[in-house]
């Protein structure tokens, strides 16, 4: 069985792996790839709840910063475009990477993520703030929205915000 001194040296080497992957996402300091956000947000492999980062970037995809938006359940986490672009405005980024975990491991992206996906594409078009990828972080794998081909590239204004009404003067 595990006793106390069992248990704690367990603890103990967690925690030195946790402090040395840590020491490896401060060393990186430009997103070049999703497997760079998986070294980033490392630790987010092994949560037990739902969690939802962010990484800032400027024009030179160099991190500016990153925040925790929302922390959710086993199974689910709510986050809204304000959430997300409030950070983002205030640090002046040029592009944000989102990156949430799946605690069940599944990297497969729930409809719900292929939606928040999108609408905060959509919105971040409006701000000039770029969805460079939306990254799903499971245990020692990575679901990746921009290589399954589903951050819209190209998005008009009036398909951004759909409730933009243009009209002509007609005088």
């Amino acid at each position: 069985g595990f006793g106390k001194n069992k248990l704690d040296k367990i603890a103990c080497i967690k925690e030195i792996i946790y402090r040395i992957n840590m020491e490896k996402s401060k060393a990186l300091t430009q997103i070049s790839s999703p497997n760079d956000v998986l070294t980033y947000f490392k630790d987010m492999e092994d949560l037990r709840q739902e969690e939802i980062r962010l990484i800032m970037l400027n024009t030179k995809n160099k991190i500016i910063a990153h925040k925790t938006i929302s922390k959710g359940t086993i199974n689910s986490s709510i986050v809204t475009p304000r959430e997300i672009f409030f950070p983002a405005i205030k640090m002046m980024a040029s592009s944000i990477i989102l990156a949430h975990n799946h605690p069940s491991a599944d990297v497969t992206p729930s409809s719900e993520d292929k939606n928040i996906t999108e609408i905060v594409a959509r919105s971040g078009k409006l701000i000039n703030i770029k969805l460079l990828d939306h990254i799903i972080i499971g245990k020692n794998k990575i679901y990746s929205f921009k290589e399954a081909g589903l951050i819209p590239s190209r998005i008009g204004l009036a398909k951004a915000y759909p409730l933009f009404l243009f009209t002509q003067n007609k005088n």
